[in-house]
């Protein structure tokens, strides 16, 4: 059949057969509206009255995957490849979707086609732009818990940014956040084999944060895939380190711990909460300090593990100090 419909393929129109390869790129049906930003509707009218492909509902599809197959087939391997490419680059253009920060279905189809495009050769500059592509693709799709496609969109934003060695310089943002959100994608998906490969993308942030803030996110993941595989004692290490660097030091160690100190912060914390009100906490504006929010944040995930009792009422009160700031 494949064979069949190859020959038949062959005998078309050359406009027509170019129409077909590029439809074929979209895979088994597009929507009209993408494909008609690529190929002229004359071409598109002949397949449909040859009854090659349909147009139902706003779509083009074709009559039958063979169809399709042997469309697509009709290219080398390196003709795909640049055909994917050109259509990506042709529908960036076009949509102006570097200027949006939320991407729609179809604009993940036009990000996809650029990723499958993967032996074209850009510039610095162009390879820049497809990575952060990647990255508002992978930010749109993790919000709606697709964590694998959140991972494979930052590992092609990341494989963009391969040929320049000095990425972190030239790119620090964006291999921050592509790093950062892949690691995230790992942890979120469970997958055993991904959570293996997540120290690929923290370590690079690790090595290369400039600052403690942006180390932050990366620490939560650790923190929470250790605690997960139940290593705690790892897991509550990282919490105690990333404390010290906000300057929320807590003991380290249970002999250190005084019951004149527990007291203490017992009575400190139940003075805290005493000044404060249900409507006060209720109409208290977010807070935007962030490292007040990292230390919160580290300590609500401390919290989850905390190792030994005796540290949980200076933990507590180092946690509820916040409260006031919510009221002024």
């Amino acid at each position: 059949v494949a064979q069949l419909m190859a020959e038949r393929l062959l005998h078309l129109p050359v406009d027509v057969r170019e129409s077909l390869k590029t439809m074929s790129c979209f895979g088994f049906k597009v929507c009209s509206g993408v494909l008609l930003k690529l190929v002229s509707a004359a071409t598109l009218d002949q397949a449909v009255a040859m009854r090659i492909i349909n147009l139902v509902n706003g779509e083009y599809s074709f009559a039958h995957d063979k169809i399709q197959e042997g469309s697509y087939n009709m290219m080398t391997e390196e003709e795909q490849s640049e055909r994917h490419g050109t259509i990506g680059m042709a529908l960036v253009s076009a949509t102006g979707i570097l200027n949006r920060n939320r991407l729609s279905s179809d604009d993940l189809v036009v990000i996809g086609q650029i990723n499958r495009g993967r032996s074209q050769e850009y510039s610095a500059d162009v390879r820049a732009n497809i990575a952060a592509l990647n990255l508002k693709a992978s930010k749109t799709t993790i919000d709606h818990y697709d964590f694998l496609s959140a991972m494979a969109y930052a590992q092609e934003g990341l494989r963009f940014l391969e040929p320049d060695e000095d990425g972190w310089v030239n790119n620090y943002e964006l291999c921050l956040g592509l790093n950062e959100i892949a690691a995230i994608s790992c942890f979120g998906s469970a997958v055993p084999s991904n959570l293996e490969k997540m120290n690929a993308f923290l370590n690079p942030v690790f090595e290369n944060a400039i600052c403690v803030g942006d180390k932050m996110k990366c620490n939560f993941v650790s923190t929470r895939s250790l605690a997960s595989a139940g290593k705690l004692d790892q897991a509550t290490a990282i919490c105690f380190k990333v404390l010290r660097e906000l300057d929320e030091a807590l003991p380290e160690n249970a002999d250190c711990i005084t019951e004149e100190m527990i007291r203490g912060d017992i009575s400190s914390a139940q003075a805290i909460v005493r000044g404060l009100t249900e409507e006060s906490l209720m109409n208290a504006p977010h807070i935007t300090n962030r490292r007040i929010l990292w230390a919160i944040e580290i300590m609500a995930t401390f919290a989850m593990f905390l190792t030994y009792p005796m540290l949980s009422p200076i933990y507590l009160k180092r946690y509820i100090k916040y409260l006031p700031l919510l009221s002024s």
